[in-house]
Order: structure tokens, then sequence, then C-alpha cells
């Protein structure tokens, strides 16, 4: 009896020193509105609906996590971080596969000059951000819209895609996704890198306090400049997988990546400015945008009432992300 009572009068402490964790209250928030999604539609669990939702949420968080990194760290001048050419550079990659490996007769050459070329695009975004002092919103989108173009202008090349690419894109054991446990992996390396490395450190440094950054040595425009090719990189290697799980390339520019997987950092608990937010946010915040998208195709409503129901929850979603944030700033 004593015990329950200790146990009372400790919880409401206990819990609200988690909440008070920024992380923390982001995997608490994500699962409640799960199970409360599964109260309202319980055949949102189904098996089937598990592994889709992981599927897509394991590739877009392959590109969230490269996201991730420029959002922190990709600020330049007085604009904030970030990259608008993510899924351009997806779509990019998905196409050129197969003239690619038509020309080099290479799987693991194709693979290998797919994520240079996503690794160039990144660069290009930021030698234009850096050396032209041009807004990262302006520079990725100008980036974007030409990727879209070079899209345009290659034909669909028919390809046989590589066995352990159809594995991670599209296989599983038991209910779960290769393409999430793949995911899965990278986000324990770049929890890593970001918390324990200097490259890390230097990065959250330079979101935080630039000048101060500066005045330490830290290489603004060379550390503003690799988050962009991290990007890139990560968006090529979400293409590959996406193209793994399409089996084949198909020109299609409906974006699903570049702005999910913005919302999905930010919904993980990532601000734009002052070196705040965790690799760890980016699981929830990619599986809450793929698990909103299959929540709302069980109302049965048309294609355009669903998007504005996933906006609408994204935004009451966020904003009371951004109300927690205030309060936890404040208190």
């Amino acid at each position: 009896m004593k015990k329950s009572t200790v146990i009372l009068k400790y919880l409401p402490g206990v819990l609200s020193s988690l909440l008070r964790n920024r992380t923390v209250a982001v995997y608490l928030s994500v699962t409640a509105f799960i199970l409360l999604s599964g109260v309202i539609v319980p055949t949102v669990f189904m098996p089937s609906n598990i592994i889709g939702v992981l599927r897509q949420a394991g590739i877009l968080g392959v590109v969230a996590l490269g996201q991730f990194v420029v959002i922190m760290g990709g600020a330049w001048r007085r604009d904030v971080g970030i990259d608008l050419s993510v899924g351009s550079t997806l779509f990019m990659i998905t196409i050129a596969f197969g003239h690619i490996v038509r020309w080099v007769h290479s799987d693991a050459l194709t693979i290998l000059l797919c994520l240079l070329i996503g690794a160039i695009v990144g660069f290009i975004n930021g030698i234009i951000i850096t050396k032209g002092n041009v807004s990262p919103l302006i520079a990725t989108l100008a980036v974007s819209l030409a990727e879209q173009g070079i899209t345009w202008t290659l034909s669909i090349t028919p390809v046989q895609i590589p066995e352990y690419l159809l594995y991670i894109g599209s296989g599983r054991i038991g209910l779960l996704p290769i393409a999430f446990l793949f995911f899965l992996a990278l986000f324990v390396i770049f929890w890593v890198i970001m918390k324990y490395t200097t490259y890390g450190i230097r990065i959250y440094a330079k979101s935080s306090n630039p000048q101060g950054a500066r005045l330490l040595g830290v290489n603004l425009a060379l550390y503003t400049l690799s988050t962009y090719i991290i990007s890139g990189v990560m968006a090529a290697l979400g293409g590959l997988l996406y193209l793994g799980f399409l089996v084949h390339p198909a020109m299609r520019f409906i974006d699903i990546f570049t702005f999910d997987s913005i919302a999905a950092v930010l919904i993980g608990g990532t601000e734009f400015v002052g070196g705040i937010g965790s690799v760890l946010g980016v699981l929830p915040g990619v599986v809450f945008m793929r698990f909103i998208y299959y929540f709302v195709l069980f109302f049965r409503v048309p294609e355009a009432t669903r998007r504005m129901m996933q906006g609408l929850i994204i935004f009451i979603v966020a904003a009371a992300f951004i109300l927690q944030s205030k309060r936890m700033r404040t208190s």
C-alpha cells in the first residue's frame, strides 16, 4: 500500500520531467496519436498496413536524415538551411539508373555513380549558396527545377533491377521491411556521428552560434557545403531504395519526399535556428508522416480531400509541438 502511495506521489513529477525532454515528448506524442488513430480506425493496424507504413517510412527516413543535417547545419548568413531538391534528386536517380547501368554494365558501379550524382547535386547546391551568397531556399529550388527538366528529357529505359535492390526496397523479415531496417542502421550511424564526432559537434556549434564557431576555427562555408553534399547523397540513396520498391522507374513528379522530409524533421523536434534538435527525432517524424497517409486512406474520400486532411493533421500536430517548445524555453 505504501509503495503504491509513493509511486502515485512521484508519478506526476516523473511524467513532467519526461515531457520536458523534447525527444521523449515527440516519441510519446506520436505513439499516442497512432494509438488514438487505431481506436478510431482499428483496421490501420492490419499487418499489411503496418508493413506499408514502415516500408515507406524507411525510404522517407533515408532522405530525412540528409534533410536533418541540412536544417541543422546548412544555414548561411541570415537564411535557414533547407534542401528543396531532394525529391527531384530522388526521382532523377530512379530514371538515370537504367541509362547508367546500360553504359557501364555493372550494377555496383552504377550504384556508386548514382550516389556520386547525388553528391554532385549537393555540391552544386552548396557552392551556389556559399560562393554566390544565394538563399538556400532559392538555390535548392532552382536546382530542383533543373533536375526535373533533366529527368523529363530522359526516356524510361527498361532495365533489370538488381536482386539486392529489390530485396532492400521490397523485401521484409516478418513485419519489418528491409528498407526500414536499412534506415534504422543509418539512423544509428547518423546519431553517433552527430553526437560523438568532431563533425557533429561543429555542426551543432555552427547552428547555435555561427560567429562563435567561426572564432573557434570552424570553416562555416566548408561545413555548410558538406551538409548539402550529405543531403544529395542520401536523396540519391533514397532513389535507389525507391527504385527497388517500384521495381520499374516511373515518370511522376508528385513529390512525396521533399516537403514530407522537412515536415518529418520539424515534427521530430528540430528547429531551423539555434542548434535545437536531435537525429533521434527523425524516427518518430517519418513514421508519423507515413502513418498519416495510410490513416486518411481509410476514410475513402477523394484525393483532394485526403490531401487537405493530411495537411490539417500535420498543421495541428506541428502547432502543438511549437507551443510545447515555447513552454520548454520559458519554463
